[in-house]
């Protein structure tokens, strides 16, 4: 089975607190994630090409995880007010095993510390420090995975194929005119 995902896992369980992640998540302040009606399986959200501005999480008692189109990674954790950030450690990845093209970027209090673009086995970008993982597997998957493990506080290969994920839609904030 050929792995095409694109998501974030940070080491904070937003659950309860969904306005606190729209504003940690979207640079702009422009963005909220507002509750879906559905909730999916863990096969039905690791869809690659899914729509735009749709997220779905799994929240751990560690963290949060969510898939989301692989569109959206560049333009996530830029928040404008960096005590949001604080105290967090976030990976966003987008991995096509298809046409083996593979990417993570991990954030340290809201500071890229290391970023890894990879096509056919060839890095074609690197920054940072090795995380401890890169140090002893070369597998670009396995290092998303690990590192997602790492900060859920649960590991990726146990999450279970009917594991439920809840629906997350990205909405822009209405401005309010004053006349």
């Amino acid at each position: 089975m050929s792995f095409n995902l694109a998501g974030f896992a940070i080491n904070r369980n937003y659950e309860n607190d969904i306005e606190g992640l729209s504003k940690t998540l979207f640079k702009s302040g422009k963005s909220i994630l507002v509750k879906g009606k559905n909730k999916f399986n863990f096969e039905r959200s690791a869809v690659f090409g899914s729509s735009k501005g749709r997220m779905d999480f799994y929240f751990t008692e560690k963290g949060s995880f969510a898939f989301c189109n692989v569109m959206e990674t560049p333009y996530l954790l830029g928040s404008k007010n960096i005590e949001l950030l604080k105290g967090t450690t976030m990976l966003i990845f987008a991995m096509s095993e298809t046409s083996m093209a593979f990417m993570f970027k991990l954030y340290v209090d809201g500071v890229k510390v290391r970023e890894v673009q990879s096509v056919n086995g060839e890095v074609n970008f690197s920054f940072g420090e090795k995380t401890e993982i890169e140090k002893i597997e070369n597998d670009m998957t396995e290092i998303c995975f690990e590192l997602t493990s790492e900060l859920i506080g649960k590991s990726f290969w146990s999450i279970e194929p009917d594991e439920i994920f809840t629906r997350y839609v990205k909405k822009k904030v209405e401005s309010k005119k004053t006349i």
